[in-house]
């Protein structure tokens, strides 16, 4: 999703590959079982989320996009 985003410049590759990044860290963290760190690894993914957007470096439908999608990985974590 996040690089269909970039592909569609719908956001910045740089803002793109962080993303990307933080994501992959949650799913790390979520695969050694490590509820906690998952957690903090999505809040920060959120965090740079909402701070690419106050930047305008993401679009507002792609921003909306990956937040509901950030509050369905929120909700099934726990």
């Amino acid at each position: 999703m996040i690089d269909l985003m970039v592909q569609e410049r719908r956001l910045s590759k740089d803002a793109g590959k962080d993303l990307s990044k933080r994501l992959r860290k949650t799913g790390e963290e979520l695969a050694d079982g490590d509820v906690d760190k998952a957690r903090k690894k999505l809040r920060e993914f959120a965090e740079k989320l909402i701070e690419l957007r106050k930047k305008d470096k993401i679009s507002s439908s792609s921003y909306d996009t990956l937040a509901a999608a950030t509050g369905q990985i929120a909700q099934a974590i726990g």
